[in-house]
């Protein structure tokens, strides 16, 4: 492609994108006037056939007009032009694995990845390289997304199954002639919302919280394992009881 060509793509890429450079936008309109031109065809001014542009690809050109003006519009000449490009077998077996352990890796995520490893030095790998290895290897394409799962509430089916404990800040008191802070601490049946316990205390420990959840279980009978949790995590699994 010589220099009148290249040119001539720069021109027809403002083209496309050219009437939202001066167009007072508000916040997420520029999403869709992206889609809009995307799903326009376009003449090609070298083969002069009509294609189709993508989104992603006209964000691009936006952007890039923006930080490096008209000529940075012009297609990018290849630094190895010229040079025979082969790459090693090994770096090869690499690329569709990444690809496969997460399929919605972009092109550039890729390369990033094989980079920080250590399996590809920086500027070796492109993305039409990798891209041309992915569609000979059938995973180029990103999957689907799929619908989102129903997400409910939380909730525990039975009395007893979980205890949650929580801790507020109280107001100071008078304790042996001098002012200390203290902490109230709750302990709430999550099933129920039945408070089960709930003490004044002057610390925040796990062995103070442990004190009122023994003394929360032994003014309650249940022939069921309890577990109670304090600010989401773990402080006590009891032992079967019976009932008295």
């Amino acid at each position: 492609m010589n220099d009148d060509e290249r040119q001539k793509m720069a021109l027809w890429r403002y083209a496309i994108f050219g009437r939202l450079v001066s167009v007072r936008l508000e916040h997420g309109d520029l999403r869709e006037l992206f889609l809009e031109a995307a799903a326009k065809q376009y003449e090609h001014p070298l083969s002069l056939q009509l294609v189709h542009d993508l989104a992603r690809t006209i964000e691009t050109w936006y952007y890039r007009y923006h930080s490096g003006g008209l000529t940075s519009l012009e297609p990018r000449l290849r630094k190895d032009r010229g040079c025979a490009r082969k790459l090693d077998a090994e770096l090869v077996s690499l690329i569709i694995p990444a690809k496969g352990e997460n399929p919605r890796r972009s092109l550039r995520r890729l390369i990033s990845i094989l980079e920080r490893a250590g399996r590809a030095t920086p500027g070796e790998l492109s993305r039409s390289t990798v891209h041309r290895i992915l569609v000979r290897a059938g995973v180029s394409g990103r999957p689907a997304r799929m619908p989102e799962t129903e997400r409910r509430s939380f909730t525990i089916e039975h009395a007893g199954d979980l205890w949650a404990g929580d801790i507020k800040h109280s107001p100071r008191v008078i304790h042996e002639q001098r002012e200390r802070k203290s902490y109230s601490i709750n302990i709430i049946d999550c099933a129920t919302r039945f408070i089960v316990a709930s003490r004044i205390c002057l610390d925040e420990g796990t062995v103070t919280h442990g004190g009122v959840l023994k003394e929360a279980s032994g003014m309650r009978s249940f022939d069921i394992g309890i577990r109670c949790a304090a600010d989401a995590t773990p402080i006590e699994d009891s032992r079967r009881r019976s009932k008295r």
